[in-house]
C-alpha cells in the first residue's frame, strides 16, 4: 500500500485518535489547559492505534520551506510519516550530517499527515487562523508518490454559542483558504478540520465546492 491509498488507511486511524481525545476531553477536560495538553495525548493515541502498515509520529518537525516565508521554514505540531522512507543523517550518514545538511537530523519524502493545533482559553476570543492562512501560499509538491494530507484541530474550552462560535470560524476559515489559495496547492480534499469543546466534536471537510461541518460526538 503507498501513496493516496495509505494515506486513506492512515486517515481512519487519525479519526480514532481524534475521538479518544474527544472523549477524554469530554470526561475530564481539566486535563487539558494548553495546547500542548491536547498535542500530548493525541500524540499518545496515534501511537497506540495503528497495527497495520504503521506510520512514525513525530512532534514539532521542522517543515523546510523556500517560498514565500521568510524564515525558509515551519513547524509542525504533530506529523505522521512513513518510516520507510526516512533518511536519517547521523545512522544512514554522517559525514552529509556534520557538513550541515538543511533538514531537522533527516530527511523524508514520502507519504504524510501534517496537524495543527489550536487552543481557545478565553471565551469570546477568536482563535488566530494563521494555520488555514499559510495554505493559501503553502505551494504543495505532494504529487502521487508523496501525497500530504493537512488536519487542523480547533479545541475549546467553552461552549459553541453567542457571536464566536469555532465550528462556523473553522468553515469560514477553510472557506477563505479555498477561495484565495495560489498553484500549485494542496487540494482540497487533503484539507480536514476537527473542532471539539467538551460537549461535541465537528469534522469539516470539502464537499463540492463548499466545506461543510458533520457532528461526530455526540450524535
Amino acid at each position: 500500500m503507498q501513496g493516496i491509498e495509505l494515506l486513506r488507511h492512515w486517515k481512519k486511524f487519525v479519526d480514532i485518535a481524534i475521538q479518544e481525545t474527544w472523549l477524554a476531553f469530554e470526561q475530564k477536560p481539566q486535563l487539558f489547559q494548553t495546547e500542548d495538553d491536547v498535542k500530548c495525548y493525541l500524540y499518545n493515541e496515534l501511537q497506540k492505534v495503528i497495527k497495520v502498515q504503521p506510520y512514525a509520529v513525530h512532534a514539532e518537525v521542522t517543515h523546510r520551506a523556500e517560498h514565500q516565508n521568510n524564515g525558509g521554514y515551519r513547524f509542525r505540531d504533530l506529523v505522521l510519516l512513513n518510516p520507510t522512507r526516512i533518511w536519517n543523517n547521523a545512522f544512514d550518514n554522517p559525514i552529509e550530517g556534520i557538513h550541515g545538511i538543511r533538514n531537522s537530523g533527516f530527511s523524508h519524502i514520502g507519504e504524510s499527515i501534517f496537524f495543527e493545533i489550536k487552543f481557545q482559553r478565553i471565551e469570546g476570543v477568536r482563535i488566530i487562523e494563521d494555520d488555514p492562512e499559510n495554505l493559501i501560499t503553502y505551494q504543495y509538491q505532494g504529487g502521487e508518490d508523496h501525497p500530504k494530507y493537512a488536519i487542523l484541530i480547533w479545541v475549546s474550552k467553552h461552549g459553541f454559542y453567542g457571536e464566536y462560535i469555532l465550528e462556523e470560524q473553522m468553515r469560514e476559515s477553510l472557506q477563505r483558504f479555498s477561495d484565495n489559495v495560489i498553484e500549485p496547492h494542496i487540494p482540497f480534499e487533503h484539507v480536514f478540520g476537527f473542532v471539539f469543546n467538551n460537549e461535541q466534536l465537528y469534522e469539516i471537510k470539502r464537499d463540492g465546492n463548499n466545506w461543510i461541518s458533520n457532528r461526530i460526538s455526540p450524535e
